[in-house]
């Protein structure tokens, strides 16, 4: 079933990489809106 996600961008990728918070080996993301890029890393982002 296909996955539907609302809210704000940031919003949205938020509720993308929840899904992922159980795995055994987590993702990590940041987001840069004006850039519009998303960097996905397997070690957690300073912010």
């Amino acid at each position: 079933a296909p996955l539907t996600f609302r809210g704000s961008f940031e919003s949205a990728l938020d509720q993308v990489f929840d899904l992922y918070r159980p795995a055994e080996k987590r993702l990590y993301a940041e987001a840069n809106r004006v850039q519009c890029l998303v960097s996905v890393t397997g070690r957690p982002v300073d912010r």
